[in-house]
């Protein structure tokens, strides 16, 4: 109960992954978008990847709601960041509910 007293607490600028251990390596990065029309046009938020041996964990957090159309533009800009290798690509976008992709689904059919 402790630790949930502490955990409320915690500020909005803080990031805690829960298990840090099956990560290679950990980073943290911006990830933008203007389409032109001003502060709620495109996307903003952070991206956090976690490197396996075999894949790349990618946690996209929206600062702004993400338009349907705009989620292609959020997946291509995340793999010409991220897929260059032969890693699998796990995208999980929070854009006020969980949504998963797995951006190397059309490679393997």
């Amino acid at each position: 109960m402790e630790y949930v007293k502490s955990s409320m607490h915690v500020n909005k600028d803080r990031i805690l992954i829960s298990n840090p251990e099956q990560y290679e390596k950990i980073e943290i990065r911006n990830l933008t978008y203007d389409d032109g029309e001003g502060l709620q046009g495109g996307y903003n938020g952070n991206v956090i990847v976690g490197y396996n041996k075999d894949s790349k964990d990618v946690f996209y957090l929206s600062l702004n709601n993400i338009e349907e159309n705009d989620l292609d533009i959020v997946c291509d800009k995340v793999e010409e960041m991220f897929g260059q290798d032969d890693r699998l690509v796990n995208l999980m976008i929070y854009n006020g509910d969980s949504t998963v992709y797995n951006l190397n689904e059309h490679e393997n059919d």
